[in-house]
């Protein structure tokens, strides 16, 4: 589906959209960018979360294997005319026209398929944005981050990442006691493993929250916590 004279524009163009209200979008236009997410292992449910240069945004699809159609670290091409952009707090999504209370629909798993074009597939040599909790920005909203020299909270050292029947929040923590959610879906792979109880470092997408920021694992194949844990000061 590559309409004629198609142009490509920035995530940070199209998120100039649809940030009071539900918009249309219009122009032949297609972004590039990195699938940061993955459903592989059911952390992430009906969503795609793509990165360029200029920030990330999430596509809403009616398919529980996007991990087949956008494989994660994988450069794709996506033609967005006739998607919808809307909102919520500070993050933003495309998908099809809003009938309710969300700001977007899914688009069909056959209408993405149509609209997606692989580039490259998975890139292991593709990196996340290594932070420091005192540094992030909004610019840092919905992109795929990395914290070193983090460990979770002491007091959560006997829980498991997830609970059985609902999305559980976990908290790491900074030798000078800066804290950060950590969130897992009962329907993540690992919702029933024991949180590491060493330090190390950690990633996913991070969304920025009323209450502050919060961080979506895509896996834990990633997570390298096993040195001694540190003194919090």
């Amino acid at each position: 589906m590559e309409p004629p004279l198609a142009k490509n524009v920035s995530i940070a163009r199209v998120k100039e959209l649809g940030g009071n209200y539900p918009e249309r979008i219009t122009r032949a236009w297609y972004i590039n960018g990195r699938v940061t997410s993955s459903d592989l292992d059911g952390n992430f449910y009906k969503k795609v979360v793509i990165e360029d240069a200029t920030g990330a945004i999430e596509l809403n699809v009616d398919s529980r294997k996007l991990f087949l159609s956008a494989p994660w670290c994988s450069l794709v091409k996506i033609f967005i005319e006739g998607l919808w952009v809307g909102s919520y707090g500070r993050s933003f999504v495309l998908g099809a026209e809003p009938q309710g209370y969300f700001p977007v629909e899914n688009i069909s798993n056959q209408d993405f398929e149509r609209r997606v074009q692989i580039i490259s597939t998975s890139d292991s040599t593709y990196r996340p944005t290594t932070r420091m909790f005192s540094d992030l920005t909004l610019r840092d909203n919905q992109r795929w981050i990395r914290f070193d020299s983090v460990q979770f909270a002491a007091e959560e050292l006997s829980l498991s990442w997830g609970c059985a029947d609902s999305t559980a929040r976990r908290h790491i923590v900074t030798p000078t006691a800066d804290t950060l959610r950590v969130v897992t879906s009962a329907y993540a792979s690992w919702a029933n493993c024991l949180v590491p109880s060493g330090s190390g470092a950690i990633d996913g997408i991070l969304y920025y929250r009323r209450d502050g920021w919060e961080l979506w694992p895509t896996s834990i194949v990633r997570v390298r916590m096993d040195s001694p844990r540190f003194e919090v000061r």
